[in-house]
């Protein structure tokens, strides 16, 4: 099973989505674009933002999807009640960071 919650960034056009993938054990922190054009010019700050964040990110625009997507992704052993505190944590710092970098430019975009 795939267990999200989504987050507003500001926009209909995007949001923030949290994701705990069980199958895969990890979770997920991404940012779900729902426009083409704000995904390509995201793209283009791609180094800037990936530098703000300090972590290498993936960027995938799923042409044959009406959104795109840009994610950060851990694994952790959900199985192990023990590893949830971190695994929560860490998807939160994620969801701050993307909050960050992402939101100022989006809102210019709209």
């Amino acid at each position: 099973p795939q267990y999200d919650y989504d987050l507003p960034i500001g926009t209909s056009s995007a949001h923030i989505s949290l994701h705990i993938v069980t199958r895969n054990n990890e979770v997920r922190s991404l940012i779900r674009i729902y426009n083409k054009k704000l995904y390509n010019n995201l793209l283009k700050s791609k180094d800037e933002i990936e530098k703000e964040i300090g972590l290498k990110l993936n960027w995938k625009s799923l042409e044959k999807n009406k959104s795109s997507t840009i994610s950060i992704v851990k694994k952790f052993n959900i199985k192990d009640e023990n590893t949830w505190n971190e695994a929560i944590k860490w998807q939160l710092d994620m969801a701050k960071k993307l909050y960050n970098a992402f939101h100022d430019k989006i809102k210019k975009f709209n």
